[in-house]
C-alpha cells in the first residue's frame, strides 16, 4: 500500500515538522509513505485565484499519482480513530494508492472539493502545521490499528 502525502506550502515552525516527519516516518514501518509538497509561486490575497493556482498543481499531481482521494476539509466527515483506520482498510481494498491532501489557507475550489472524498480533523480551526501532525499522527495511529500494535488504546 502506498500513501502519498500531498501539501501545499512549507511547515512554519520547525518543531511542528520533525513531528510530521516523524510520523510519517513510523507509518513508513507498514506502509510507503511518500511526501509531495509545493510552495506556492505567488502568494495571492484573493482566495478564488490561490485555490484556483493550487488546485491546478493538486489535479496535475493527482493525475500521476492515481488512486484514490481524501482532502482535509472542514467541511468533510468526522470519524473516530478506529473507523478511520477501518475507513483506510475499506479504501485500500480498492486502490493501490491512498492520497491525503492538505490545500493552502484559503482551503479547496469547489470544483476539487466535488470530486474527491472529504475528511474533517475537527470542527475546530488549526493551523495548516498542525493539521499536517494531526493527519500523519491519524495515519501512523490507523496502521498500528490494522496491524494490532499497542498503540491506540480502546
Amino acid at each position: 500500500m502506498l500513501f502519498n502525502f500531498i501539501v501545499v506550502g512549507k511547515t512554519q515552525e520547525p518543531a511542528l515538522a520533525v513531528l510530521e516527519s516523524t510520523f510519517l516516518k513510523k507509518a513508513s514501518q507498514f506502509a510507503k509513505v511518500d511526501y509531495h509538497c509545493v510552495q506556492p509561486k505567488m502568494v495571492h490575497k484573493d482566495p478564488a485565484l490561490a485555490q484556483k493556482e493550487e488546485a491546478k498543481w493538486i489535479e496535475d499531481k493527482l493525475e500521476k499519482l492515481k488512486g484514490q482521494t481524501v482532502l482535509l476539509d472542514e467541511t468533510g466527515k468526522q470519524f473516530s480513530s478506529m473507523a478511520w483506520a477501518a475507513k483506510l482498510e475499506k479504501m485500500y481494498h480498492t486502490t493501490s494508492s491512498i492520497n491525503l491532501v492538505i490545500g493552502g489557507a484559503y482551503g479547496f475550489s469547489p470544483d476539487l472539493k466535488s470530486k474527491h472524498n472529504l475528511l474533517s480533523l475537527s470542527s475546530m480551526t488549526f493551523t495548516h502545521d498542525m493539521c499536517r501532525v494531526f493527519l500523519a499522527e491519524q495515519l501512523y495511529r490507523a496502521l498500528t490499528i490494522q496491524n494490532n500494535r499497542a498503540y491506540h488504546h480502546q
